[in-house]
């Protein structure tokens, strides 16, 4: 999905990668599973609202990004 991300925010797909990636985020918890943090601190250039329909499956190694 990061083509709607792109498209979201009128970046191409190297500037969402390079948004994502040279930021520093806070890590406000660690979640259910190891390895499920909750950070903040994300470009406001990447805020993309949620999916009308969430996934039922997610693959490993993706990223969740929700409003901000």
């Amino acid at each position: 999905d990061i083509e709607i991300v792109a498209d979201h925010n009128h970046l191409t797909v190297d500037e969402v990668i390079q948004y994502h990636t040279e930021n520093h985020y806070l890590v406000y918890m660690i979640g259910f599973m190891p390895g499920f943090p909750f950070l903040g601190g994300l470009s406001p250039r990447l805020h993309t609202p949620r999916k009308e329909e969430p996934r039922i499956k997610i693959d490993a190694g993706s990223v969740g990004i929700a409003n901000n």
